[in-house]
């Protein structure tokens, strides 16, 4: 809720001359009309309203499952100047421009009207490009709009309350805002994407730009006197005449659209247990195990082992005591082993990746319970 304080500062009276001179084919000068009235004069309705000037800013997108996605925005709307629209009936809105209705050239001031905006966008979009492949984009309401006549629209200022408008200075054909209470204010709209019917779109991860086309009408009109505060009355259309642009991560999966936030559990440790050796069946001693990395969604991981020494390709070097090390290695297929791994398929479930340790002799080996440590760092994305 916002509240206004205007201030009324005294001043001293001062007297003057003036000469007016009233142009040729303009109407009488009236009193400050009240939108609490209607906005009429010789029988006809007006209302000034404009198709343009909305500032977009601030839009977040939020994965909500199922291929669904909620997107929140701040809207400003430019109150610069605004046509006016006249009508017989509250129905066959044009501009007074087109009509030549010299009866809105009558009322010089208008108080306490209302101000209304409107923002609508296409529902539908059949054709989203995404990598090699098309897919469904369809609108859904959320709490500040939803389908109106011909529209859908993503805010309707009813949902906030419409902002009063202390005074509107009229010319011929344009009303121009006297009071400022409409300008520079922050909407909030947020609405639902759903993006469904993937077609030809292989699975993985993809940065989409979601195009959609808008349109907004801003107008000050009298509230609750038959009057609406859309562009038009019949179908209450609004022209899509700009656009906005939506970045949304999308990812794949069977066809589907899946989280496109991976995340993937996996242990924290591993224990690799060799047991009771002899010193003579210390060379080449083996002991293994595996990590099982479980993921929401298919994607790619590597791994990294680091331990004493980490110069060899084929494995991380660990001391365990005076006279044994041990090589440290993984696999994703348990043939072919490496220190590091940069690039492995990570699937939309379990991936097992094998590890193994490998013993050596380099000295006099001493009898006793032999341990090491070495990291095993897993990344996805």
């Amino acid at each position: 809720m916002q509240t206004r304080v205007q201030k009324r500062i005294r001043g001293i009276g001062l007297g003057m001359a003036l000469m007016l001179s009233i142009p040729c084919g303009m109407h009488r000068a009236q009193a400050a009309e009240s939108c609490i009235n209607g906005m009429k004069a010789d029988g006809l309705y007006y209302k000034a309203t404009s198709l343009g000037g909305i500032t977009i800013s601030n839009v977040t997108t939020q994965w909500l499952e199922g291929g669904r996605y909620y997107v929140s925005m701040n809207i400003v709307a430019d109150q610069g100047r605004k046509e006016w629209y006249s009508s017989s009936n509250l129905s066959d809105w044009a501009p007074v421009a087109q009509r030549t209705d010299a009866a809105a050239q009558q009322v010089m001031n208008i108080e306490n009207c209302s101000s209304g905006l409107v923002v609508a966008a296409q529902q539908v979009n059949n054709n989203l490009p995404i990598g090699s492949g098309t897919a469904t984009v369809t609108l859904s309401p959320g709490t500040t709009g939803g389908a109106k006549g011909s529209s859908y629209v993503i805010y309707d200022e009813r949902v906030d309350g419409f902002i009063n408008m202390s005074s509107i200075f009229v010319s011929p054909t344009v009303a121009i805002g006297g009071s400022k209470e409409d300008d520079g204010v922050i909407r909030q709209a947020n609405f639902l994407v759903t993006v469904s019917n993937l077609r030809g779109v292989a699975d993985g991860n993809y940065t989409t730009n979601v195009t959609i086309p808008i349109g907004a009408t801003t107008t000050w009109w009298p509230t609750d006197n038959g009057y609406n505060y859309w562009w038009t009355t019949a179908g209450r259309s609004v022209p899509l005449t700009s656009s906005i642009t939506i970045p949304v991560q999308i990812r794949s999966s069977g066809g589907q659209p899946v989280n496109p936030t991976i995340n993937c559990v996996m242990p924290t440790s591993v224990m690799l247990n060799h047991r009771v050796l002899r010193p003579s069946t210390v060379d080449g001693a083996l002991a293994s195990s595996s990590i099982a990395i479980r993921c929401n969604s298919a994607s790619t991981g590597s791994i990294e082992i680091t331990g004493d020494n980490n110069t060899s390709a084929s494995g991380a070097s660990v001391q365990l005591a005076q006279g044994v090390v041990s090589n440290l290695s993984a696999s994703v297929n348990g043939t072919n082993w490496y220190r590091s791994i940069p690039s492995f398929p990570l699937i939309n479930g379990t991936t097992t990746i094998q590890i193994r340790s490998v013993l050596a002799s380099t000295g006099t080996i001493q009898a006793g319970v032999l341990s090491g440590s070495a990291v095993a760092v897993i990344r996805y994305n």
